[in-house]
């Protein structure tokens, strides 16, 4: 229907858009983290399984990198958290971006503000009308 025509008009409008509420006053994540998804551009994300032992799309961090560079393979669910967990806590203990600096999506390098999430979605809101006026048919 047109729902779904409108939907994949909006296509790359919409990735960015969990990304961008991590990214705002609101989020429930560390500041430092909301520091590093501002600070960070789309090449600087991987997908990796360092963190619970299923693919994620992170903020490179060199505790993803450290598996790679040692060749070995994470360990399945839930096994990888029982690793992972003391060393995450350290890092946000320890406030390291570097170690733990977050979940993002490929669209990270539009993020360039913490914000609050009244103007993030205010913004996705007059996008979408944007690419929707744009449109000349619904098919």
């Amino acid at each position: 229907g047109r729902g779904v025509a409108a939907a994949m008009m909006l296509g790359a409008e919409g990735a960015w858009i969990g990304t961008a509420f991590l990214a705002t006053e609101e989020a429930g994540i560390e500041h430092f983290q909301k520091e590093a998804i501002t600070e960070s551009g789309d090449a600087d994300t991987v997908v990796s399984r360092s963190l619970t032992g299923k693919p994620a799309r992170m903020i490179r961090n060199r505790w993803a990198d450290a598996w790679v560079e040692a060749g070995k393979e994470p360990l399945p669910m839930p096994y990888q958290s029982m690793i992972s967990g003391p060393v995450m806590a350290s890092g946000i203990k320890a406030q390291r971006k570097d170690v733990i600096p977050g979940f993002a999506g490929q669209g990270i390098g539009l993020i360039d503000a913490i914000r609050p999430a009244s103007k993030v979605m205010q913004d996705l809101v007059t996008g979408a009308e944007k690419a929707l006026s744009a449109a000349t048919s619904y098919s």
